[in-house]
């Protein structure tokens, strides 16, 4: 299996905005008063998903997973 580089890899996590990717994948957002944007975790169903949209990622208060666009599709494929 060919594997991708890791220049591919930044240049998704880049370029795929995880705020338009969790809600591609039914995920609802809602604002915080500090900017980030909070919603139900789709792996471990509590209230704890967090997207740092200045960041372009995503983490878990409850489950601790974290990571940005190419980990968010890599944990739900």
């Amino acid at each position: 299996m060919a594997r991708i580089s890791k220049a591919e890899i930044d240049r998704l996590d880049a370029e795929v905005a995880v705020q338009r990717l969790a809600e591609s994948r039914g995920l609802e957002l809602s604002e915080q008063t500090n900017g980030d944007l909070a919603g139900a975790c789709p792996w471990c169903g509590t209230a704890g998903a967090l997207v740092i949209d200045a960041e372009n990622a995503w983490s878990c208060s409850s489950c601790a997973k974290a990571g940005g666009a190419v980990e968010w599709v890599m944990a739900t494929e």
